[in-house]
Protein backbone atom coordinates (compact mmCIF):
# COMPACT_ATOMS: atom_id res chain seq x y z
CA UNK A 1 0.00 0.00 0.00
CA UNK A 2 2.85 2.39 0.84
CA UNK A 3 4.46 1.72 -2.55
CA UNK A 4 1.23 2.50 -4.38
CA UNK A 5 0.81 5.72 -2.42
CA UNK A 6 4.41 6.74 -3.17
CA UNK A 7 3.95 6.03 -6.89
CA UNK A 8 0.73 8.07 -6.95
CA UNK A 9 2.49 10.96 -5.18
CA UNK A 10 5.38 10.85 -7.64
CA UNK A 11 3.04 10.79 -10.65
CA UNK A 12 1.03 13.68 -9.21
CA UNK A 13 4.23 15.65 -8.60
CA UNK A 14 5.41 15.08 -12.17
CA UNK A 15 2.03 16.08 -13.60
CA UNK A 16 1.89 19.17 -11.37
CA UNK A 17 5.45 20.19 -12.26
CA UNK A 18 4.68 19.85 -15.98
CA UNK A 19 1.55 21.97 -15.60
CA UNK A 20 3.61 24.71 -13.93
CA UNK A 21 6.00 24.88 -16.90
CA UNK A 22 3.39 26.24 -19.33
CA UNK A 23 4.84 29.39 -20.89
CA UNK A 24 3.37 32.35 -22.74
CA UNK A 25 4.88 34.97 -25.01
CA UNK A 26 6.29 37.68 -22.77
CA UNK A 27 7.15 35.44 -19.81
CA UNK A 28 10.60 36.01 -18.29
CA UNK A 29 12.23 32.62 -17.74
CA UNK A 30 15.60 31.07 -16.95
CA UNK A 31 17.01 29.29 -20.00
CA UNK A 32 20.35 27.52 -19.88
CA UNK A 33 21.63 29.69 -17.03
CA UNK A 34 20.49 33.08 -18.38
CA UNK A 35 17.22 35.00 -18.21
CA UNK A 36 15.23 35.35 -21.41
CA UNK A 37 11.86 36.65 -22.53
CA UNK A 38 9.67 34.13 -24.36
CA UNK A 39 8.93 35.27 -27.92
CA UNK A 40 7.51 32.03 -29.38
CA UNK A 41 5.81 28.99 -27.85
CA UNK A 42 4.28 25.73 -28.98
CA UNK A 43 0.50 25.36 -28.69
CA UNK A 44 0.84 23.46 -25.40
CA UNK A 45 3.13 26.14 -23.92
CA UNK A 46 5.77 23.57 -22.99
CA UNK A 47 8.45 24.50 -25.53
CA UNK A 48 9.49 27.57 -27.43
CA UNK A 49 12.14 30.21 -27.97
CA UNK A 50 13.46 32.95 -25.71
CA UNK A 51 15.39 36.14 -26.36
CA UNK A 52 18.19 36.86 -23.90
CA UNK A 53 17.38 39.87 -21.69
CA UNK A 54 20.81 41.35 -22.37
CA UNK A 55 22.14 42.53 -25.71
CA UNK A 56 25.20 44.30 -27.01
CA UNK A 57 26.59 46.17 -29.99
CA UNK A 58 29.67 44.85 -31.75
CA UNK A 59 31.36 43.95 -35.00
CA UNK A 60 30.52 40.82 -36.94
CA UNK A 61 33.74 39.23 -35.74
CA UNK A 62 32.63 39.54 -32.11
CA UNK A 63 28.93 38.72 -32.51
CA UNK A 64 29.24 34.93 -32.31
CA UNK A 65 31.72 35.17 -29.42
CA UNK A 66 29.28 37.38 -27.52
CA UNK A 67 26.55 34.74 -27.90
CA UNK A 68 28.89 32.05 -26.61
CA UNK A 69 29.63 34.20 -23.56
CA UNK A 70 25.89 34.28 -22.82
CA UNK A 71 25.91 30.47 -22.78
CA UNK A 72 26.61 27.44 -24.91
CA UNK A 73 22.91 26.97 -25.79
CA UNK A 74 22.46 30.56 -26.98
CA UNK A 75 22.99 31.62 -30.61
CA UNK A 76 22.37 34.44 -33.04
CA UNK A 77 18.73 34.63 -34.21
CA UNK A 78 17.59 33.88 -37.75
CA UNK A 79 15.92 36.49 -39.98
CA UNK A 80 12.53 34.92 -39.25
CA UNK A 81 13.16 35.02 -35.51
CA UNK A 82 14.13 38.71 -35.72
CA UNK A 83 10.90 39.41 -37.60
CA UNK A 84 8.85 37.60 -34.93
CA UNK A 85 10.66 39.55 -32.20
CA UNK A 86 9.99 42.83 -34.02
CA UNK A 87 6.29 42.07 -34.47
CA UNK A 88 5.97 41.19 -30.77
CA UNK A 89 8.25 44.00 -29.62
CA UNK A 90 5.59 45.96 -27.70
CA UNK A 91 4.52 42.92 -25.68
CA UNK A 92 8.13 41.84 -25.08
CA UNK A 93 9.17 45.37 -24.09
CA UNK A 94 6.29 45.58 -21.60
CA UNK A 95 7.49 42.36 -19.94
CA UNK A 96 11.13 43.43 -19.98
CA UNK A 97 10.33 46.83 -18.42
CA UNK A 98 8.14 45.23 -15.73
CA UNK A 99 11.01 42.91 -14.79
CA UNK A 100 13.55 45.77 -14.67
CA UNK A 101 15.38 45.00 -17.93
CA UNK A 102 16.21 47.22 -20.90
CA UNK A 103 13.81 47.15 -23.83
CA UNK A 104 14.65 45.81 -27.29
CA UNK A 105 16.61 48.34 -29.33
CA UNK A 106 15.53 49.34 -32.82
CA UNK A 107 18.27 49.08 -35.38
CA UNK A 108 20.42 46.56 -37.18
CA UNK A 109 21.06 43.08 -35.77
CA UNK A 110 23.49 40.34 -36.77
CA UNK A 111 21.68 37.13 -37.68
CA UNK A 112 21.99 33.59 -39.03
CA UNK A 113 20.63 32.92 -42.48
CA UNK A 114 17.83 30.39 -43.02
CA UNK A 115 20.32 27.53 -43.29
CA UNK A 116 21.69 28.36 -39.83
CA UNK A 117 24.97 29.70 -41.20
CA UNK A 118 26.49 32.97 -40.11
CA UNK A 119 25.67 35.86 -42.40
CA UNK A 120 27.97 38.85 -42.72
CA UNK A 121 25.21 41.28 -43.64
CA UNK A 122 23.14 42.57 -40.71
CA UNK A 123 19.38 42.63 -40.88
CA UNK A 124 17.69 45.93 -40.15
CA UNK A 125 14.70 45.49 -37.86
CA UNK A 126 12.64 48.20 -36.31
CA UNK A 127 12.24 51.70 -37.68
CA UNK A 128 8.61 51.16 -38.65
CA UNK A 129 8.94 47.51 -39.60
CA UNK A 130 11.43 47.94 -42.43
CA UNK A 131 13.35 44.74 -42.98
CA UNK A 132 16.46 44.70 -45.15
CA UNK A 133 20.18 44.21 -45.00
CA UNK A 134 23.07 46.64 -45.31
CA UNK A 135 26.55 45.11 -45.72
CA UNK A 136 28.21 48.52 -45.17
CA UNK A 137 27.51 48.48 -41.43
CA UNK A 138 30.61 47.65 -39.40
CA UNK A 139 28.97 47.38 -35.97
CA UNK A 140 25.41 46.70 -34.99
CA UNK A 141 23.26 45.18 -32.27
CA UNK A 142 23.66 41.57 -31.28
CA UNK A 143 21.14 39.50 -29.35
CA UNK A 144 20.96 35.82 -28.49
CA UNK A 145 18.11 33.32 -28.67
CA UNK A 146 17.69 29.85 -27.21
CA UNK A 147 15.12 27.08 -27.32
CA UNK A 148 13.47 25.68 -24.21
Amino acid sequence: MKKILIVICILFSIAFASAQQTRNVGDIIMVNGEFGVVFAVTTDGQHGKALCVTSSKCSWGNAKSWCLQVGDKWRLPTQDELRIIYHRKNLLDTSLKAAGYYTIQNGNYWYLNLKGEEKESPLAVGYGGTVGSDPRISTCNVCAVSIF
